[in-house]
């Protein structure tokens, strides 16, 4: 039962329709061939352009292994391919949670999947990262095959991407991005340093 769902959601997603760099646009709408679609905007409205300080609300200290969102008054930075959603931090134990969702037959999973990988497995216990597969259901960065994307999980991508498209990175649920930043220029440096600037970003606001 549990494969049948995997294999039905994962006929809901499309694939690396968006493998070009995105643009320094306001909000997710503009992301590459979307940008003619007029799709909605991500949950928590325009990202900003500049940075900006909010003040998100206070909530009860987690239990351990419990996903929860920071609870502090932060300057948003802002990058060139990742959008800011909206949310406040979320983390585990205490370390910003970060995501890839895609699929184990995708074009561009292929091609930012690994660079992901690398870097996210650079950290160590500074974050808690994810890299689930929804045609099989899997998290790739552990030793064990998974079967199926627990349902809080897919949840999450329901929530944040309206777009349903693959790949889709979500870090610390704060920043998102559909597809990958640097695929048209074939520039997996440059992938690389973004996802290090709002990794590190992101530690930075949670030891705060």
């Amino acid at each position: 039962m549990r494969h049948a769902l995997v294999w039905a959601a994962s006929a809901l997603l499309f694939c690396g329709c968006i493998g070009s760099e995105t643009p320094p646009q306001p909000t997710m709408t503009t992301i590459g061939s979307y940008a003619l679609m007029g799709e909605l905007p991500p949950k928590g409205g325009p990202a900003p352009t500049t940075s900006q300080t909010v003040q998100v609300p206070t909530t009860a200290p987690p239990a351990p292994g419990e996903t929860t969102l920071t609870t502090t008054t932060s300057t948003i930075p802002s990058f060139k391919s990742f959008q800011y959603t909206g949310l406040p931090l979320c983390t585990e134990d205490g370390v910003p949670v970060i995501r890839m969702y895609g699929k184990r037959v995708c074009e561009h999973c292929d091609w930012g999947g690994p660079l992901y990988d690398e870097v996210v497995g650079s950290y160590g216990g500074r974050i808690r990262a994810y890299h689930w597969e929804f045609d099989t259901g899997d998290d790739k960065l552990t030793p064990v095959p998974e079967d199926g994307i627990p349902e809080g999980e897919a949840d999450i991508f329901y929530e944040t991407n309206e777009i349903r498209s693959l790949p889709y990175y979500l870090f610390g649920c704060s920043f998102a991005r559909v597809g990958n930043g640097y695929y048209i220029r074939d520039d997996p440096d440059m992938e690389r340093k973004e996802f290090r600037q709002v990794i590190d970003a992101l530690i930075a606001q949670s030891t705060h």
